[in-house]
C-alpha cells in the first residue's frame, strides 16, 4: 500500500534525531511544515518551552529532539502559500498564519511563535508594486501589529545574507546598497502600510550601521598595511 505524505512526514520527524539533520530538511517534512500549521506549532513547542511552564531537566533524547526542532526552524526558508518565485496564494497564507497563531496562543507560545512566523514571512516575494514584502504580507504586519513577528522578519532578512566575500579594503559598499534598497521599499509603502514602513526603515538603518562598521575595518586594514 502507498504511504501518505503526512505519514512519511511524521516518520521523518520521529526519526530526525537519528538521521542527523545538519541543516538539511527532508523534502516531505519541509512540505508538511508549509502546508500543516499545526505541525509547525508542534515543532515550535518542541524547540521552545512555554512562557509559564516550569523549568525541567530534559532527558538526552528530549535534548536531541529539541536541537533538531531548532535546526529545523532555522533552516526552514519557505513561505506558506508561495507557489512560484513571485506568486503567492494570499488566502492560503492568511489561513495558515491564523491557524498557527491560534494554536500557539493555546499552548502558551504566542510570542516566540510570532517570531518564528516572522522568519517565514521574511521569505516573501516582492509585491505587484515591486516593493518588498508582498502586499499580503504587509497587510498581515499591519493587522497583527505584533512586535515579535516584526522582530522575526527583521532577523530573517539580516540572517538571509549569510557570509559575504569582499575586497578587504572595500568597506561597507555592499551594506550601503542593501540600505538604499530597503529605504526605497519604505518610500513605496509609507502611504498605506505604517508598521511595514517602520520595519523597512529599521532594516535600512541596520545596514547603514553595518556599513559604517565595515568602513572602520577597511580603514584599519589600510593603516596596518601601509
Amino acid at each position: 500500500s502507498v504511504i501518505s505524505e503526512d505519514r512519511i512526514a511524521k516518520l521523518e520527524w520521529v526519526y530526525l534525531p537519528l538521521m542527523g539533520h545538519h541543516g538539511h530538511v527532508p523534502t516531505v517534512l519541509n512540505k508538511n511544515l508549509i502546508t500543516n500549521p499545526l505541525f509547525f506549532v508542534e515543532v515550535v513547542k518542541t524547540a521552545y518551552p512555554g512562557k509559564n511552564e516550569s523549568q525541567q531537566t530534559l532527558t538526552e533524547q528530549e535534548l536531541a529532539r529539541c536541537r533538531c526542532a531548532h535546526e529545523l526552524l532555522d533552516s526552514f526558508r519557505s513561505l506558506p502559500g508561495r507557489k512560484t518565485s513571485e506568486q503567492l496564494d494570499v488566502a492560503e497564507l492568511k489561513e495558515w498564519v491564523e491557524t498557527a497563531r491560534s494554536a500557539l496562543l493555546n499552548c502558551d507560545r504566542q510570542g516566540i511563535g510570532d517570531d518564528c512566523i516572522g522568519r517565514l514571512l521574511s521569505c516573501s516575494p516582492h509585491g505587484i508594486d515591486e516593493a518588498w514584502p508582498h502586499e499580503s504580507v504587509r497587510d498581515l504586519i499591519e493587522e497583527l501589529a505584533s512586535v515579535e513577528l516584526e522582530d522575526g522578519i527583521w532577523c530573517g532578512v539580516i540572517n538571509s545574507v549569510g557570509v559575504t566575500s569582499r575586497d578587504p579594503f572595500q568597506g561597507g559598499d555592499q551594506e550601503r546598497t542593501r540600505a538604499r534598497k530597503y529605504a526605497s521599499f519604505a518610500e513605496k509603502t509609507r502611504n498605506r502600510w505604517v508598521r511595514t514602513t517602520a520595519l523597512l526603515q529599521r532594516i535600512s538603518e541596520c545596514y547603514v550601521r553595518a556599513a559604517a562598521a565595515e568602513d572602520q575595518r577597511a580603514e584599519l586594514r589600510q593603516d596596518l598595511s601601509s
